[in-house]
């Protein structure tokens, strides 16, 4: 029998199915100890919780590969009573005394971590954050022998495959007590802070489901109750559910920041999987059979987006690979002919429509250079490459913390009030041109099996030389800046809400409450950004191009007695985004390789321009490959 157990960076009351009886066993043990830093499943049966610090906090070391030797080193001091685990330690074998105590290295936790780098310059490998060097090239042998895949062995008599896959932004439930990532909807069904059942059309039509009906999932080792989400894209014989929800306890993880303290967030798809291992030993995911059943019973799923139906406007387009080979060859004369020649870039409005399936925007040229006062050195704009994007929405992350973004939980993101400045669409292909009178409801997906034309678009404020939002404002609470951005006065805002209303885009957000007070719960207030206001009830906020870091920019200049270089400037999306997609600069430096990729006449496009907005984004278009291109 095991008499102490201490669980460090693990959280195995959640993270095992109910089949291994880890909890029974658990409840055996003489004395536990947790050392998590904040309240998990597992620590909720500790006799015992030693927090330790968190990672910012910590003192640590690691190799993730030859050649690499990672230092962690603490970047604030620890912001409540809590202990290295390293520390408890070592000062538990000194308290046991004896031989663990006579093996306990001396001195604290850090004074170890230093002594383990005494062969190198400690100094210089916390100012670099580690030690880095070639790693040893590996031997490779080239073989012609054939890969043994072999089929993985269900269990149950079901006549589904339950597919339980890790979370996008909760991976196993490791991510669930951060609250952007539950707030950030998923990239593929736009759900967020709750659990989803993804069955074909044809299986939701054999049952007799729609988006949102709960389904109960059955195999040999438990059964679960969730909402259904019918995908075209997903075989018939497959149910998938994501890990990572399920919790009982956590400020964010469970429903405890909705006010209803140790009720579970969705439902935890492992404990209706075996406690079966692979050939290596590791958890078997892939093990049961399921049987579906409608329950009877709806629940509405917190979703940000509705339809996956362009209707064939001007969002989310693509050219073919073999109208880029096209375009490349054309001749020079002709290229100027159609997309003039204006500031040293292209008129932009004319000439995007045959390389883009015949969408053409608005006919009169424009420039968005000159959607700034004149005598201003800068008007801002932005490119998106969709052929880059993949939807990981770090950019959505890192606006929330670079602006002070707050997080309002799952209640109001059912009522659609999410604050969030960017939002990630996902169309599938061109749609149809169909409009539903009346109310929006939840559309079909319209997804195939097999068919890959999904085009990922992130959409934020286009800082139009036009906007629609301007002339609505009663108390002109947003107008055009002398550098062509569309800003806002936050307290001269009172609230009428026309400029949502009147955004084409639907980019504009409205805090229903005090969100800074009743979403930003202790210690959360220490990180907001101080360049940023901190926005009260009752007011309308929007992207704004990170306005704080062109005054930083435009500061650093000034003590240099120079402009803003390009590429000087980097937006909070735009650094986050590992893909490159995402690019910023100055529209009025012609010469720069930001100004060309914004007059990009082959991909480039404006979304919606036929409304005449004048956008300040550019987004070039998704390059669609055949079989033999790709």
């Amino acid at each position: 029998a095991v008499s102490v157990l201490v669980v460090h960076g693990a959280d195995p009351v959640y993270g095992l199915p109910k089949a291994a009886g880890f909890v029974e066993a658990l409840d055996k043990v003489g004395f536990v100890v947790s050392t998590a830093s904040a309240p998990d499943d597992t620590s909720a049966h500790a006799d015992l919780i030693l927090p330790d610090h968190t990672p910012l906090e910590s003192w640590g070391d690691l190799r993730p590969r030859d050649g690499v030797r990672g230092l962690v080193q603490p970047s604030i001091r620890p912001l409540y009573n809590t202990r290295s685990f390293g520390d408890v330690l070592l000062d538990t074998a000194r308290a046991v005394g004896g031989a663990a105590a006579a093996a306990a290295p001396a001195g604290d936790f850090r004074a170890v971590l230093e002594n383990a780098w005494s062969d190198t310059d400690f100094r210089k490998a916390r100012a670099r954050g580690g030690v880095y060097g070639q790693a040893e090239p590996a031997a490779i042998t080239a073989t012609g022998a054939p890969i043994d895949a072999t089929l993985p062995k269900l269990s149950g008599e079901g006549d589904y495959t339950l597919l339980a896959f890790p979370h996008t932004f909760l991976y196993d439930g490791s991510g669930a007590d951060l609250p952007w990532l539950q707030e950030i909807p998923d990239p593929i069904t736009s759900v967020a802070w709750q659990s989803w059942a993804e069955v074909s059309l044809a299986t939701a039509e054999k049952l007799g489901v729609e988006l949102g009906d709960v389904i109960a999932i059955e195999t040999s080792a438990g059964t679960i109750e969730v909402p259904v989400y019918p995908r075209g894209g997903i075989r018939d014989d497959v149910v998938a559910v994501p890990i990572g929800q399920g919790h009982q306890h956590g400020y964010w993880a469970s429903k405890t920041c909705d006010g209803m303290p140790g009720e579970v967030r969705g439902v935890n798809v492992i404990d209706a999987l075996s406690a079966a291992v692979d050939e290596s030993g590791g958890r078997a995911w892939l093990t049961e059979r399921a049987s579906l059943s409608n329950t009877g019973r709806s629940r509405r799923l917190p979703m940000l987006q509705w339809s996956d139906n362009k209707r064939e406007r001007q969002l989310g387009e693509v050219v073919t690979l073999a109208a880029l080979a096209e375009a490349a060859h054309a001749d020079d004369a002709h290229a100027d002919a159609e997309h003039g020649d204006a500031h040293g870039g292209a008129d932009h409005g004319a000439g995007h429509g045959d390389a883009h399936g015949g969408h053409h925007e608005i006919h009169e040229p424009y420039d968005a250079a000159d959607d700034a006062r004149e005598e201003s050195e800068y008007r801002w704009g932005m490119t998106v490459d969709l052929d880059r994007c993949n939807g990981c929405s770090a950019c959505i992350q890192a606006c929330y913390i670079e602006n002070n973004v707050p997080v309002v939980g799952e209640l109001e993101t059912l009522r659609v009030r999410q604050m969030a400045w960017i939002r990630l669409d996902r169309w599938v292909g061109e749609g149809e041109q169909d409009l539903t009178p009346g109310r929006t409801h939840p559309q079909a997906n319209s997804e195939k099996l097999g068919d890959t034309d999904v085009r990922n678009s992130p959409m934020f404020c286009q800082q139009c030389g036009s906007a629609p939002c301007e002339p609505v404002c009663p108390v002109i609470a947003t107008y055009t800046n002398d550098e062509g951005l569309n800003a806002m006065v936050y307290n001269r805002c009172i609230g009428t809400r026309y400029c949502a209303n009147n955004c084409p885009y639907k980019v504009r957000r409205f805090n229903y409450f005090d969100n800074q007070i009743t979403k930003i719960p202790e210690p959360m207030h220490l990180m907001l950004n101080p360049d940023v206001t901190v926005r009260g009830q009752g007011v309308m906020e929007k992207c704004t191009f990170c306005v704080q870091r062109i005054q930083a920019g435009r500061q650093h200049a000034k003590d240099e007695g120079r402009p803003i270089k390009d590429s000087e400037v980097k937006t909070a999306c735009q650094r986050a985004c590992g893909a490159g997609a995402i690019d910023f600069g100055n529209l009025r430096d012609p010469n720069s390789p930001f100004r060309k990729k914004f007059d990009d006449s082959k991909r480039g496009y404006h979304a919606l321009h036929v409304l005449n907005t004048r956008p300040a984004v550019t987004y070039l278009a998704k390059v669609q490959r055949g079989k033999v291109e790709a």
